[in-house]
């Protein structure tokens, strides 16, 4: 099973959602094989909801799902003042996927079969 895309998802999209159709967006976009990257966090109990519904939905073609928050920090400058800000993103991916951190701030995912 190779990854078909990245998905990034805004977070205006998911919160015009409701809970059990956001989770159903999440898990039938990973189970084809998508990286999503949601620009929102989700609480412990919705991670959990979410890795829940994925074990449901176990078979010998989609293995679940990880989770992986990455956080960020952004910049703005302008003439009187400069603020920086911290986001959250959170990447689901197939269980299948190895992700890990490399040096100088990249993240590696790769995916196996």
């Amino acid at each position: 099973m190779q990854a078909q895309a990245i998905e990034f998802v805004s977070s205006n999209l998911l919160q015009q959602m409701e809970f059990e159709d956001r989770i159903e967006f999440i898990l039938s976009n990973v189970m084809e094989s998508k990286l999503l990257v949601l620009e929102t966090e989700m609480n412990p109990n919705e991670r959990l909801y979410l890795m829940q519904k994925a074990l449901e939905k176990y078979d010998e073609d989609f293995i679940g799902i990880q989770l992986k928050e990455i956080s960020i920090k952004l910049r703005t400058n302008s003439l009187l003042r400069h603020r920086e800000v911290e986001a959250s993103l959170l990447l689901v991916a197939p269980g299948n996927a190895e992700i890990s951190h490399k040096d100088h701030g990249i993240l590696s995912i790769a995916l196996h079969e």
